[in-house]
């Protein structure tokens, strides 16, 4: 995912409260939150796991240019 923004958290995915998610493999680049999180955002009690993605170019606006989130449960 590539080239999105977000007027909140998450520029290009925003992974839900107690939800869960995987990206393998992936390419996020040039996302851009205004919040946390410029190319994903993990809500309260949500889990994610990243392996092997390309994260490039990402910003946001406050904590976590590529990948933020606040008492998640587990990132990885």
């Amino acid at each position: 995912a590539c080239n999105n923004t977000a007027q909140q958290a998450g520029g290009a995915v925003y992974v839900a409260e107690q939800a869960m998610a995987h990206f393998l493999h992936s390419e996020l680049c040039s996302n851009v939150a205004q919040a946390g999180g410029g190319a994903v955002y993990v809500g309260e009690e949500a889990v994610a796991a990243v392996q092997g993605c390309s994260m490039h170019g990402n910003a946001a606006g406050g904590s976590g240019g590529a990948v933020g989130g606040v008492h998640c449960a587990a990132l990885a």
